[in-house]
């Protein structure tokens, strides 16, 4: 049982994970889409 626990909390941290660096992809691509800057250098 502890096998199996062990798993579940591997797949539960990993989707974890995945959504947590899915959301700040999504905040960091839409603040630097809508940037006048490119790259983040330089504000023209």
């Amino acid at each position: 049982m502890v096998a199996a626990e062990s798993v579940l909390n591997m797949i539960t941290m990993t989707f974890g994970a995945v959504a947590l660096v899915g959301c700040i992809w999504i905040v960091y691509g839409y603040s630097t889409s809508f940037d006048d800057s490119i790259g983040g250098a330089g504000s023209g």
